[in-house]
Order: structure tokens, then sequence, then C-alpha cells
């Protein structure tokens, strides 16, 4: 197929990949994304969760996007697998959401959007980390990005210590439609400097 409907990230050092969601996961996402802990910081999330009738038509979508040439989304599934260096995709169960929900053309320059959510129970583990890791190596590797770009609520400390703390990427701050809010662009200079720190 074309685009990147065909993505597949495996992590070398977490039980992990990452793929495009298929027409099955639909219960899945539905899960993760009615999960009040997963959404109580995204403004956009209904209070009363998403369907799976729902979630079947946004997998649609997202697979649309991720097969175009240029895509504007490329969403990724995070599978836990029995085992790190596992490559059987077809195992394992969908423990959050990673990617790119986004991929904007900001003054002639694409952006993608970088984030994750993972299920709470699987927090603290350093998956998060990893998913933004492979996330954002395939994102100037493969879709050829000229940076990616983070945000959330300035309320959801959890997000933001994960990229201040955890990765060392500070934002800046502003007001927005929905409070104040939490920004940092990462340039491809500065991604091979995260490596380097990370030790990645």
């Amino acid at each position: 197929m074309a685009g990147f409907l065909n993505t597949t990230l495996y992590s070398p050092t977490h039980p992990l990949l990452l793929r495009n969601p298929q027409p099955e996961d639909a219960a899945a996402l539905s899960q993760i994304l009615s999960e009040p802990r997963n959404i109580e910081f995204d403004p956009h999330a209904s209070s009363s969760g998403l369907s799976p009738a729902v979630s079947s038509s946004v997998i649609t979508r997202m697979r649309a996007s991720a097969a175009e040439a240029v895509p504007t989304r490329v969403n990724l599934l995070v599978v836990l697998l029995p085992a790190v260096g596992c490559k059987d995709a077809g195992v394992g169960e969908v423990i959050g959401i990673s990617g790119f929900g986004a991929i904007d053309v900001v003054d002639g320059k694409r952006f993608g959007d970088v984030g994750v959510m993972l299920n709470p129970e699987y927090r603290g583990k350093g998956f998060a980390v990893e998913c933004l890791r492979l996330s954002m190596e395939f994102a100037f590797r493969d879709l050829g990005v000229d940076g990616v770009s983070a945000g959330c609520l300035v309320r959801n400390t959890p997000m933001i210590t994960l990229f201040e703390s955890k990765l060392g990427w500070f934002g800046e701050r502003s007001e927005g439609k929905f409070g104040e809010s939490w920004k940092g662009v990462l340039s491809p200079e500065e991604w091979v400097e995260m490596k380097k720190r990370m030790g990645w």
C-alpha cells in the first residue's frame, strides 16, 4: 500500500512495538480513549468516552491518512509484546497510542506533532519515553519532517514532566483557547543532540 500504512516500529530495549491501527483494534482503541485517567487533560475528549463504533470510524480515518504519500497524521498503536526482541506483530496487547496526531505545514515546513497515551497500569516503566523515541526517529528518518512539535495543557503535569524531566525538552508556555498551554519544537539538529544526551 502507499504511504506509511505498513509501519511497524520495534523497540530494541523494551517489549514494545508501534504499528498502524487495524479495523479489529476498535474495541481496544475505544477502551484507551474512554479511560478517564487517559483523557482527563484532553480538551477534545468526550467525557462519555468513545464507543467501539466511533472508534472504528476513527481508525478508518487514521488508516486513510497513513496511506497517503504525504500523510497529515500517522497514528500508531502501542503494543506490549511477550518479550524484548519479539518480532511477531500479531501478538501482544494494545496498551496505548502514540505517533503523530497531526502533521502540518507551517511557513513551508512540515512539523509532526508527537504524543503518547498509555493505559495507567503501564506508566512508570519507561514505555512512554521509548514510544516518543521510536516516533521521533521515524519522523525524522522516514516521514522527512522539518521538525517535531509536542504540546499539552500546563495542568497536564505528568506530560510536561515526561518532556522536560525525562527528555530535557523544554517548551514555551502561552495562553490558549483551553487555558495555559505548553509547546515545544525540536529541530533535526536538536534531535541529534537529544539522542546523544539520552544515549540513544
